[in-house]
């Protein structure tokens, strides 16, 4: 039933790594104040991971990275315009147990002067030998908002960008811009080898989590605290969770049947029926519900042994009976998906 995140997926080579120089300009400084530094304790064991402020509310920043950088730590969060202050970090939403998941994060105020929130390419065909820019934490060198530049190879499979060998696990959570827009966000290095969720994926997962940003905000500075910025949308503070747990069923494939069992906003599921193709599957998943907006990861089965992964966001009617949603999977590309609970 959930899959999701069908799309671009993209390689980029990265040729080497740089400090701000004239020849950027402003706007690798602009960047860089969009640009924040996470670190993670677990057990008194600190990693490093990147974000990017996506929206500033009021006196909160809301910041992308990697779920894996997150998870099931205490975060302490960096800015550009004040990097020697310790800011704590709480996480908002999270794709749990998946590798290449993203999550969300905020920090309360008050918040530094001069961070500015950076703008999400709505669409981004890649062509190859596009130039792009990286901006991070490598563990070696240790520069503090070091950034990469190098070109996009081209496309190369579903929803991951792979990024060139000077890339690192310091990067991951971080934008990969390409003409002052975030193209694609670092989920994860392998062997130097870097995969990105792209931003119209992002843009669909952070609408599901009731985020919303606008599509100039790379041009919005926030210089003080009374800065007049056009203010985001967000659900209704204290908007009750929907209960979404019980037997649903496919609108136009009564026979593909999922079971919801739900925890707060959390749920799981399990999914078993048959493709147009005749071809017996099962698949189980899990995912998070925020306020009627929901997003989950899953894995599926085919009968003739092969697997896929995939990723779904949309909403459930107001009486919970009725959910809608764009979905993807790396084997059966995007779809959509209506499901109803009788």
């Amino acid at each position: 039933m959930f899959s999701h995140l069908a799309s671009i997926i993209a390689s980029v080579m990265f040729l080497f790594i740089c400090e701000f120089s004239s020849a950027y300009g402003q706007t690798i400084e602009d960047q860089k104040a969009g640009v924040v530094k996470i670190t993670a304790t677990i057990d008194q064991q600190r990693r490093i991971g990147t974000g990017f402020i996506v929206s500033i509310e009021n006196d909160t920043a809301y910041i992308v990275t990697a779920s894996h950088v997150v998870e099931g730590a205490a975060l302490t969060v960096h800015f550009f315009p004040n990097p020697d202050k310790d800011y704590g970090g709480t996480t908002r939403n999270m794709q749990e147990a998946n590798s290449k998941g993203l999550a969300v994060i905020k920090v309360q105020g008050p918040l530094p002067k001069g961070i500015r929130p950076l703008s999400l390419a709505s669409t981004f065909d890649v062509k190859g030998g596009e130039k792009a820019t990286v901006i991070g934490f490598r563990r070696s060198p240790p520069i503090q908002w070091g950034v990469l530049q190098g070109v996009l190879t081209g496309q190369i499979g579903a929803d991951l960008i792979v990024s060139g060998a000077v890339a690192n696990e310091g990067n991951s959570g971080g934008p990969i811009l390409v003409e002052e827009k975030v193209v694609g966000v670092l989920t994860e290095v392998l062997d130097d080898i870097g995969y990105a969720v792209p931003a119209s994926i992002t843009q669909i997962i952070l609408k599901g989590w009731g985020l919303s940003i606008e599509q100039d905000s790379a041009q919005v500075e926030r210089k003080d605290e009374a800065a007049q910025t056009k203010p985001t949308e967000s659900l209704p503070p204290g908007e009750p969770i929907l209960n979404i747990s019980g037997i649903w069923r496919d609108s136009n494939y009564p026979s593909n049947v999922s079971q919801i069992t739900q925890d707060g906003n959390r749920f799981k599921f399990q999914r078993r029926g048959v493709l147009p193709n005749r071809t017996q599957f099962e698949s189980v998943g899990s995912g998070t519900i925020t306020g009627r907006h929901f997003t989950s990861h899953y894995t599926a089965t085919y009968q003739w042994g092969a697997t896929s992964v995939g990723d779904c966001s949309g909403t459930v009617s107001p009486d919970g009976r009725r959910m809608e949603m764009n979905c993807g999977d790396t084997l059966l590309g995007s779809f959509f998906v209506t499901a109803i609970r009788p």
